[in-house]
């Protein structure tokens, strides 16, 4: 992060999905859940989580929170 000059502010310091040790088919909802903690964790309104599901292809959701 410091050698690209990218904001840290902006980046998941918690690491990425390989990481977490958890079997591939729950990649989603693991790392939605730890998206919404963290959202919650930082009063944050919106978060954007996005994953390799395979073969080249890519997936992004935008959450927002609603009160």
């Amino acid at each position: 992060v410091r050698d690209l000059d990218i904001n840290p502010d902006k980046v998941n310091v918690n690491g990425y999905a390989g990481s977490f040790g958890h079997p591939v088919g729950a990649t989603r909802a693991i790392l939605t859940v730890k998206l919404m903690y963290e959202m919650m964790c930082f009063n944050l309104d919106k978060g954007i989580v996005s994953m390799c599901i395979g073969g080249g292809q890519g997936i992004s959701a935008l959450f927002e929170r609603c009160e």
